[in-house]
């Protein structure tokens, strides 16, 4: 990469502004710029001279290191100056005028990926790191930027390789040998995918919907769920027309609580699309809260609805103060397979099994713990990495197959060197790999 970028590192800060420089240019748009020769390693104190009107723009303290020192990919600076908006954006021009490029904070990353120092796997890392939710969210993302899962992929790379390079004048002994292997590999990537999948939801939470019928109690259970009067609450069905959420830590898991507009036949303009969106939630949602009044007993709206329901839920009987036909609600389908409570929300009775069988459903994801974490473009590929070995086990064990086993090992090395993003280093690799974190 041969341009040299400008990144305001500190944003719009009223204490001081902070600029890296990072580019092979470096060195001279530091001469333009400051009117200084850079020593590199030192810390210099220079003015910031605009090179076109000549003017004094600020008073800065920088920073130079060459290439190679400290781990740097290319020559850079680091410049620390007045904060504020109009002197640091004047510095910015300054700059660019000296021959540098204005970049979001994102390309110092991008910048390292495309020179050799990160893997997309750790790149992906560092923005989970920005983006995770719980204090073990970023310690799973930290280990992933420090390179951990990095290392599982390339120990995967060599084994795979190492068996393909085994595939050569079998007799039966090493056939069978070579299976074992093989079998063994399976195991190792069936613990990765599993454990990165569960791991990721440490980095971007669950998403939790609260459904049912209006005027169930949905915004009262969501308001103590959250901790605060978030939803209007009122005896009026049909009061929640959006959907709103909350994020909520529990288990070291972030949990993202939406209410919903009530599901029932309406030609309302208004609920109509809150009660569309609400449907929507049922699809995203890892799991949801499913309410209905134990005061009044089944309905035709609550049938309905329970036929919708596709996933994992926990059924909420609320108004248990108020009680009435609960044994009615029995006639749901299948309802003894889901968790049940009974809670007051105008009371809070109930309230903590509610919550222990919200940690329930939690657990369901982590009853293996590991600090590992997948994206869904990885863990894809890893599924694909695992049929692909599970059919070299099938036509190893014939003969005449070698030759095709051995491309089809290749192809799974080559794979996962592809996810890593190690052999051929572009940005659209890197855009298309980091789609789900970066800015737009």
């Amino acid at each position: 990469m041969q341009e040299t970028i400008v990144v305001n590192v500190a944003g719009i800060s009223p204490f001081f502004s902070q600029f890296i420089i990072l580019g092979p240019k470096t060195r001279s748009v530091l001469k333009k710029v400051l009117g200084i020769e850079p020593r590199p390693g030192e810390i210099q104190e220079a003015r910031v001279i605009d090179p076109r009107t000549k003017k004094e723009v600020d008073t800065v303290k920088v920073i130079f290191l060459r290439k190679g020192t400290f781990d740097a990919i290319s020559d850079m600076a680091i410049l620390l100056g007045t904060g504020g908006y109009v002197i640091p954006h004047l510095v910015e021009i300054a700059l660019v005028k000296g021959g540098a490029r204005i970049a979001a904070p994102y390309e110092i990353v991008k910048y390292q990926y495309l020179n050799g120092l990160f893997d997309l796997l750790m790149a992906h890392g560092f923005f989970d790191m920005l983006n995770a939710k719980t204090e073990k969210g970023i310690s799973i993302a930290k280990k992933r930027f420090q390179g951990e899962l990095s290392r599982r992929f390339l120990d995967l790379i060599t084994s795979i390789r190492e068996i393909s390079h085994e595939i050569n004048g079998l007799d039966e002994n090493k056939r069978n040998k070579l299976i074992s292997k093989l079998k063994g590999l399976l195991g190792r990537i069936r613990f990765l995918h599993s454990q990165g999948v569960r791991g990721m939801v440490y980095i971007k939470g669950l998403e939790v919907a609260i459904v049912g019928r209006p005027n169930v109690g949905k915004s009262t259970l969501f308001n103590r769920l959250v901790g605060k009067e978030r939803s209007i609450v009122t005896h009026i069905p049909g009061t929640t027309r959006d959907v709103i959420s909350e994020v909520v830590e529990l288990e070291g898991v972030a949990l993202r609580f939406y209410d919903t507009a009530g599901f029932r036949e309406t030609e309302e303009y208004v609920e109509k699309i809150g009660v569309e969106r609400a449907k929507e939630m049922l699809n995203l949602s890892h799991f949801v809260l499913f309410v209905m009044d134990a005061s009044e007993g089944l309905t035709e709206d609550d049938k309905k609805l329970w036929k919708l329901l596709k996933g994992e839920r926990i059924v909420v009987f609320n108004k248990i103060d108020e009680a009435g036909a609960i044994e009615s609600f029995d006639k749901l389908e299948d309802i003894d397979r889901y968790q049940k409570v009974y809670v007051s929300g105008k009371t809070g009775e109930g309230f903590l099994d509610l919550i222990n069988a919200i940690k329930n459903e939690i657990r369901k994801y982590f009853h293996i713990t590991e600090d590992l974490a997948l994206t869904k473009r990885e863990g894809e590929g890893l599924r694909y990495v695992l049929t692909t070995i599970e059919d070299v086990i099938e036509k190893l064990s014939e003969k005449g197959n070698e030759i095709a086993c051995k491309a089809k090992l290749e192809n799974a090395a080559n794979l996962l060197e592809d996810i890593m993003g190690i052999n051929w280093r572009t940005e659209s690799k890197f855009k298309n790999a980091l789609k789900d974190v970066l800015p737009e």
